[in-house]
């Protein structure tokens, strides 16, 4: 039986928003919020959390216990290694696939099962939603193509984990799942990368609807912003033209 395993890369540093993982919104951490999340999701084995070895991001092991979740620290590589943290982190958990999350916005697409499904029904290397809001696609990659990844090029122990395999789809087997019309909105960021994003997103938790699960989903969010135009300019704040993509 296939292990999936949800991985969320964790780490204090940040460019432009010191240890955004634990800023609150909504009465709890970004990162709680994907974790209620995953743990909904028919499919989901297990959560753990991966993050470097820097003194800074020792705080995680600790919220980690409290979570009742295993935290693996990748002890003397380079925080850059996305990728290489990965592998490592699926191979300590017996993961065969990993679902990969970031937590830089609390909004996740509202049927991951059914991209969990469509991957393990189809033997892909790779399979991830496009179209959607920046901050809330889903990506799930299988261990043995992230480890063909690394091995091809040095170039690919970076940030970017799927970048080798979007260059090369010759080699690598990738599904990309669609979304219904209503929620490609590619144009709208709904992660958290500065503090007008954050507060934006605090309005949204704050205002918008919620769908029967509890959770906020992409289609509430949407509604919410396009009645409040403005919060699409602090979403929007800081943005760069790489954030959103899958890779």
């Amino acid at each position: 039986m296939p292990n999936v395993v949800a991985i969320i890369g964790i780490r204090m540093a940040s460019t432009r928003l010191y240890g955004k993982p634990l800023k609150i919104i909504d009465g709890k951490p970004i990162v709680r919020h994907l974790i209620d999340i995953f743990r909904k999701v028919r499919g989901i084995d297990s959560i753990v959390l991966a993050t470097s070895d820097k003194e800074e991001n020792k705080v995680f092991l600790d919220y980690a216990k409290q979570e009742g979740l295993f935290c693996y620290v990748d002890t003397g590589h380079s925080e850059e290694d996305v990728l290489g943290r990965l592998i490592r982190t699926a191979n300590i958990v017996k993961a065969n696939h990993v679902v990969r999350a970031t937590p830089e916005g609390p909004i996740r697409y509202q049927n991951i099962d059914t991209v969990i499904k469509r991957h393990l029904d189809t033997a892909a290397d790779l399979t991830y939603t496009e179209k959607l809001p920046g901050g809330t696609n889903v990506e799930v990659i299988s261990l043995s193509a992230m480890k063909r990844a690394y091995q091809l090029d040095e170039k690919y122990h970076c940030a970017m984990v799927t970048l080798c395999m979007n260059e090369h789809p010759d080699i690598f087997k990738i599904e990309i799942i669609t979304p219904p019309k209503h929620l490609q909105r590619p144009e709208l960021d709904l992660d958290v990368d500065t503090e007008g994003n954050l507060s934006a997103v605090r309005e949204i938790f704050d205002n918008a609807g919620r769908g029967k699960n509890g959770f906020v989903d992409v289609e509430d969010a949407i509604a919410y912003v396009d009645k409040h135009p403005r919060l699409a300019r602090m979403l929007a704040e800081g943005r760069n033209p790489i954030e959103g993509r899958i890779w």
